[in-house]
């Protein structure tokens, strides 16, 4: 058959046409449609699964039961129980400034006093010292003797 002959589409359609039912196209197309809406389905309820996820959790972070959200008020009646020093309610009233019992003093800061090469070396007189280096750099250096018996 050549490649410019009228006849080749007809010639294939009846070729294909051979023993298949007549709602065979109709059947193939509804089944092409149905998997590609199954496809478009699964794929947004992954996405609805996804942007749940992420939503999910930041609106339990800033989630505040009722207890949590409810200011507390203060009564300035002289000899309340505690329960009505401090009660729950909707409106917010300022707190009376109350004086906190004093403590011990913080100690304070050690004085340090600053002494000369001698005075530092007399102060280990009997033992055997010796300062070591120049200028800013010195170390004090003790010497122990090994004890023989």
């Amino acid at each position: 058959m050549k490649a410019n002959d009228k006849d080749q589409p007809e010639l294939w359609r009846d070729t294909l046409d051979e023993g298949v039912p007549a709602d065979f196209a109709q059947e193939s197309l509804a089944r092409m449609l149905g998997g590609a809406r199954r496809r478009r389905q699964h794929r947004l309820a992954m996405k609805a699964g996804i942007i749940t996820a992420l939503i999910v959790p930041l609106l339990l972070m800033f989630h505040r039961t009722p207890d949590q959200a409810s200011p507390i008020r203060s009564t300035s009646q002289p000899g309340a129980s505690p329960e009505a020093i401090a009660e729950t309610g909707p409106a917010i009233e300022l707190l009376h400034p109350v004086a906190l019992p004093q403590g011990p003093e913080p100690p304070k800061a050690a004085v340090v006093e600053t002494i000369g090469d001698d005075e530092l070396l007399s102060e280990f007189s009997g033992r055997p010292a010796m300062l070591v280096g120049t200028g800013d750099a010195k170390q004090l250096v003790l010497l122990d003797q090994k004890k023989t018996h």
